[in-house]
């Protein structure tokens, strides 16, 4: 049985920053932004989540699905409607280069910006990040970690908003009741492009 709960201390979110980078290391949109062997890069990611889970970003929430044991199988990053993220600081560019290296790190900035410039203007809970250990996939821990939130959202009568980067977790959002808006322009040439996915606020 899996259960969700928001992480909390410093072994919940080391625990999280090392999902992340598990996941996403292979991940080709991933890997045409931060290049280097999937290695490499799975210790750069991890780096890079370890500052991301543990910064005081308002609004941020994380995630994480647990097994009985307490292993943790699955982790998501939501951030809340109507919060205005941190303003990116000088320190946090350089954490992202020391991170990321210098090529990862523009990259990264722009996969950011190509995802910003198409984001919503409405508030919703908006879902960036979300990973299911390889060794949970196919036990339904993807649906049950985001319908934890997307029941808080439905609550709150709150649309929801994620980019799907695979075309099998674009399967998995709509069984949640997403809708696909279009895809994501304006990232690496030879990269399936994300889809944007929208959520309706369930109706008052």
């Amino acid at each position: 049985m899996v259960t969700v709960s928001v992480a909390s201390g410093a072994a919940d979110l080391d625990a999280a920053a090392g999902l992340l980078a598990e996941g996403f290391a292979p991940d080709p949109l991933i890997a045409a932004v931060v290049p280097g062997s999937e290695e490499t890069r799975r210790g750069r990611l991890r780096r890079y989540y370890r500052g991301v889970v543990r910064g005081s970003d308002p609004g941020r929430v994380v995630d994480l699905a647990r097994r009985g044991s307490g292993e943790v199988v699955g982790v998501a990053i939501w951030h809340a409607p109507g919060v205005a993220g941190r303003e990116e600081s000088m320190i946090d560019r350089v954490r992202m280069v020391v991170a990321l290296g210098r090529s990862g790190a523009r990259g990264w900035q722009r996969m950011e910006r190509a995802f910003a410039d198409v984001h919503p203007t409405e508030p919703h809970w908006y879902l960036s990040d979300v990973v299911v250990s390889g060794r949970a996939r196919g036990e339904g821990v993807g649906s049950t970690l985001l319908g934890h939130r997307l029941a808080i959202a439905d609550a709150e009568h709150a649309p929801a908003y994620l980019e799907a980067t695979t075309p099998g977790s674009r399967r998995m959002y709509e069984r949640l009741g997403f809708t696909a808006r279009g895809p994501v322009d304006g990232l690496p040439v030879g990269v399936h492009p994300p889809e944007r996915m929208w959520r309706a606020a369930t109706p008052r």
